[in-house]
């Protein structure tokens, strides 16, 4: 509860503003600032402001406060009130240039004097002049801090009594009639843009005229006018949160555009990095060879050291301090150079203290300089920008410049010409100027997201030289100024924000930037040399799931896996595992790629139909700011470098599926739609999950002819694992029992390395293990390996393993060797991948006899099935003329029954080739073979 003013003691307060080390101006200068705020936002965390309003805020109300609410600033400005009329000390006001009442009487004593002094007053004319409006502004808070009106529009009323002259010639006090005091209100009213009605201003100067405690009414004169008392007080006031004001003002006023420009002159010709070298005259140098560069990075770091001032100044008030470096750009280019008409060049700052992500982009950074990290999950094509529009009169021919706005949703324009008045005005582009612009919008990074949190976009506007310098998935970092866009519905209390970019910059690290102390470092060493270190991690590994043990290892090695690498010749060698867990519902799938999501450096996660629109790839959308098709980028672009998680895979569309094909095996994306075509880095793994046509796994059945997935799109996971919900009673009361544990006995699972260190040891093998040799002693064993599993795995239609189950024992054995911190792939590394390899084809590859067939996975189809399909499509053609319908069915089914065949398997066939409409059934049982033609 906000305390009662009558209960503050003003010593108090100014004794706690003393031991804060505050004035008495700071606390007048720290309500304005709370006002303004409250005034905007409304109720607001004591965080939202200045470090010091909140001392002031301690000061005035004598204990930490958490929100600030209008209640709050009503106790400020009474306690402010009643330190005005009661403790304020007179020293401060009669050594500024204002001169008070009270020393004017002092010195003068009469009435006369106190006219002469205001009349003198030259300070407080000179900046009403200058900004009458703002002015203004500070006189009306200057009257509610004095006498607490009880309604705003009550101050104008003052105010207007308040400048009016309360003497005239000889000393005689000045009465003004009401119509006179009306008519200086309206006066005042116009200069704050018109703020109130007629009606409340024609009320306010009734309400304040009839008020005794205010102003003088003289029958005699009959008009009115106000309290010297009164006058005296708001007059003290005033000065106070004037000369506040201009304290404020001062670091930026003295710093006009070409004091700065002489400094940025001075900074980039003088500025010597570590080595000695004057970085910036180099980098201006070099822009003169440059043909296609129109840009000076210039690294803020660098700035502050040299000119603090001026670094400060950029982060609030970025445009003047933009302009004054391009501005001393030209100059060099001119004075050093003799460059009579130098390009413009831009000045691109970067590294900032501070980088925010979209979702901690708040209101108060509105026009301020900031730094933004982010996905680029949307890009448009490009489109010219009128940066400089010229109008023409059609009636007089006069030319008139409107410059544009890149924030704004209209085309600023006259609505009559400046010389005669004509309204038939139109665009001359030939004569405007005309920049390039592309609008973007960037997200927050999805391993920066926790729980159930709802990634931010940012809106983001690039110009000139910066467009097309990224492409959707990209990671960046940008700085800029922070807008509201203008144009849009005014009805609207909700407004729209856009980044204006200076600076853009990709961030080129493969892994995610987690920061991993030394004493982490240390235990991560130690762990690895463990004798049991692999078991703990496969422990560790959705630890609430009992068994599994080689999928587990499986999905790690597919964690531990490696970036694309290309050779000198630009051939590419893909490094990331894909795995695919395909089983029946209930056996842990979704729960393992959850825990997958959590300990995967840059995982994304996408789920069945959840998948559409956007989809895995991009998709083509119009932009909401400037209606254009932009791409935008799903979820495998947003995983580059990074997992792309998918649960339920067999539900997703089937274009979406297809498309999965080139950035498995490619770690690309081309995007041809709504006339915008690029090239796309997908480079993600893909740990994927997916359910069997009809719910349960058949082990009569092939998996391919169980799950609704092409043979191509399968031969690209490197692993398969099925999981079928068997029958152990063992193993089944040991799955009971850990239940009831964690269910009514409190007891947790408490694997031996947590989610976070296991996020972290990933990280730091990817990072500390790029590239990895083999030993050479392991060549030739690989070579012989290769060659029995190929005669061991031939069937008897000659179908057997092909390289790229070869390139998956190698990604496997190199995975395996980097989470151990090897770069040298050793036997065990190698071992390990071929006792992988087999595992998943025993479970993943078996035919109807219960023999690995790789064809199973290649085309989708064992190497019986596939013959069994030839000779039965043979016997129809050599039995098709034996009649006039074609050939007989038991024909058929005798002729390839007699190769080994089962009647069963037979009719199966036949009822295949009729769904696929190779065959067809002039009448009831007989075949013919249907025309390709």
């Amino acid at each position: 509860m906000v305390m009662e003013v009558e209960n503050v003691n003003i010593k108090d307060v100014l004794s706690r503003a003393e031991e804060l080390g505050l004035r008495v101006e700071d606390l007048f200068e720290s309500y304005e600032e709370i006002k303004k705020k409250i005034d905007e936002k409304g109720a607001l965390n004591i965080g939202s402001f200045s470090f010091l309003a909140r001392k002031a805020v301690k000061a005035v109300f004598g204990e930490e406060v958490g929100v600030i609410t209008q209640e709050h600033l009503d106790v400020f400005a009474k306690i402010l009130h009643k330190l005005n009329k009661e403790h304020i000390s007179r020293n401060f006001l009669e050594n500024n240039n204002f001169l008070t009442f009270s020393r004017a009487e002092n010195e003068n004593n009469g009435t006369r004097e106190i006219s002469e002094d205001l009349e003198k007053n030259g300070k407080l004319e000179t900046e009403l002049e200058k900004n009458r409006k703002e002015f203004y502004e500070v006189l009306l808070d200057a009257i509610k801090l004095t006498i607490n009106p009880s309604l705003p529009k009550f101050s104008i009323a003052v105010a207007a009594l308040y400048l009016l002259p309360p003497y005239i010639e000889g000393g005689k006090e000045a009465f003004f009639s009401r119509t006179e005091i009306l008519n200086k209100a309206r006066e005042i009213n116009r200069e704050l843009d018109n703020r109130y009605k007629e009606s409340s201003i024609q009320q306010a100067v009734s309400k304040i005229i009839n008020d005794d405690a205010l102003v003088d009414y003289k029958r005699s004169e009959n008009g009115y006018r106000l309290l010297d008392s009164v006058r005296k007080d708001i007059a003290h006031t005033l000065e106070r949160l004037w000369t506040a004001r201009l304290e404020k003002q001062k670091v930026s006023g003295s710093m006009d555009v070409s004091d700065m420009t002489k400094d940025f002159k001075r900074f980039f010709l003088s500025y010597v990095d570590n080595n000695g070298k004057r970085i910036y005259r180099e980098k201006i140098i070099n822009l003169l060879t440059e043909d296609n560069s129109r840009s000076l990075p210039v690294d803020l770091a660098h700035v502050n050291s040299f000119m603090p001032s001026i670094a400060e100044k950029l982060l609030e008030e970025p445009e003047e301090v933009i302009l004054a470096a391009e501005d001393a750009v030209a100059l060099v280019l001119k004075e050093e150079f003799f460059e009579d008409n130098p390009p413009h060049i831009h000045a691109r700052f970067y590294n900032l203290p501070k980088t925010l992500e979209p979702r901690f982009v708040s209101p108060e950074h509105i026009n301020r300089f900031i730094q933004v990290r982010g996905v680029v999950t949307r890009l448009s094509s490009i489109e010219p920008f009128i940066s400089r529009a010229v109008f023409i009169c059609k009636d007089c021919g006069n030319e008139m410049i409107r410059v544009q706005r890149e924030y704004s949703l209209r085309l600023v324009r006259p609505r009559k010409c400046d010389a005669c008045g004509s309204k038939n005005i139109e665009l001359d582009p030939e004569k405007s100027t005309f920049r390039r612009y592309q609008s973007v919008t960037v997200q927050d990074p999805p391993e920066r997201l926790k729980g159930g949190q709802l990634p931010r976009q940012l809106n983001v506007i690039l110009l000139d030289d910066l467009c097309d310098t990224i492409t959707p998935g990209d990671r960046v970092v940008m700085t800029g100024t922070l807008r509201l866009i203008e144009g849009e519905e005014e009805n609207r209390p909700v407004r729209k924000v856009v980044l204006i970019v200076n600076h853009v910059e990709k961030e080129n690290k493969d892994e995610e930037d987690i920061k991993i102390t030394p004493g982490e470092e240390q235990k991560i060493l130690e762990e690895v040399k463990s004798p049991d270190y692999t078991e703990k991690l496969i422990q560790s590994f959705a630890p609430t799931v009992h068994g599994y043990e080689d999928e587990k290892l499986g999905i790690l090695l597919s964690l531990f896996g490696g970036h694309d690498e290309y050779s000198p010749a630009g051939e590419r060698k893909r490094k990331r595992i894909h795995v695919l867990l395909i089983g029946d519902p209930g056996t842990a799938k979704s729960h393992m790629l959850d825990f997958t999501a959590r300990i995967a450096p840059r995982a994304v996660r996408a789920s069945g139909k959840g998948a559409s629109g956007v989809g895995l790839m991009a998709a083509a959308k119009k932009d909401n700011i400037t209606g254009r098709w932009t791409v935008d980028a799903g979820t495998l672009v947003l995983a580059d470098n990074g997992f792309a998680i998918i649960d339920e895979l067999d539900k997703m569309s089937k274009e979406d599926r297809n498309s999965l094909h080139e950035p498995m095996e490619q770690g690309s994306v081309y995007f041809a739609k709504a006339g915008l075509n690029m090239v796309l880095n997908a480079r993600a793994t893909v740990i994927a999950a997916a359910n069997p046509k009809f719910g349960k796994i058949n082990r009569n059945k092939t998996i391919p002819e169980q799950i609704d997935l092409p043979p191509s799109l399968m031969s690209r996971f490197d692993l398969i694992f099925t999981f079928i919900n068997t029958v152990d009673k063992e193993k089944d009361q040991l799955v009971a029992e850990a239940i009831l544990k964690r269910w009514y006995e409190g007891e947790r699972v408490r694997p031996p390395y947590s989610p976070e260190f296991m996020r972290k040891l990933i990280v730091y093998a990817r990072k500390k293990i790029k590239a990895l040799k083999l030993d050479p002693q392991l060549k030739g064993e690989i070579q012989k390996y290769y060659a029995e599993l190929r005669k061991r795995l031939k069937n008897r239609e000659g179908f057997s393993v092909t390289p790229r189950q070869l390139e998956a024992v190698l990604r496997l054995a190199e995975a395996h060797a980097r989470m151990h911190l090897r770069d040298t792939v050793t036997k065990e590394d190698f071992e390990v991948a071929v006792k992988l390899l087999e595992y998943s084809l025993q479970r993943a590859a078996i035919d109807e006899e219960g023999d690995i067939d790789v064809s199973i996975l290649e085309v989708g189809q064992s190497s019986r099935r596939l013959k069994l399909k030839q000779k039965v499509l043979e016997a129809i053609e050599k039995l098709e003329d034996s009649s006039d319908w074609g050939a007989p069915k038991e024909d058929v089914i005798e002729g390839v029954q007699q190769l080994g065949f089962k009647r069963v398997e037979i009719e199966e066939m036949l009822s295949e080739l009729m769904e696929s409409e190779e065959v067809y059934q002039p009448r009831g049982g007989y075949y013919k073979i249907l025309s390709q033609d």
